[in-house]
């Protein structure tokens, strides 16, 4: 079914089939073709090779990244809680006000 049917076919039976396209294009022999055709579409660099770093090497890099990370944003205050505190600094100011 192509995109203009599964449209005219109603709301909700549009993502019920679009979804049932992608299961059927996740589970068929030639997924791998698709992906590469999308990736290559995408103008995505596709990999030909096992690659050259471990997975142990991998997850060490990512966890020393993340580390240096989370150390830097320790003593940094997220958005969300400078935003409680910006409404915490102005209610106390509207209640010193009213006073």
């Amino acid at each position: 079914m192509n995109d203009v049917l599964l449209k005219q076919a109603g709301g909700g039976n549009y993502f019920n089939e679009l979804l049932a396209r992608i299961r059927d294009i996740r589970s068929s022999e030639n997924w791998i073709e698709r992906l590469d055709a999308f990736l290559k579409l995408n103008e995505y660099e596709i990999l030909t090779h096992p690659g050259m770093i471990s997975h142990e090497a991998g997850l060490k890099k990512a966890h020393a990244e993340y580390d240096k990370y989370r150390e830097k944003s320790n003593n940094e205050l997220s958005l969300v809680e400078k935003h409680f505190l910006n409404s915490l600094d102005h209610t106390m100011d509207k209640l010193i006000g009213e006073s």
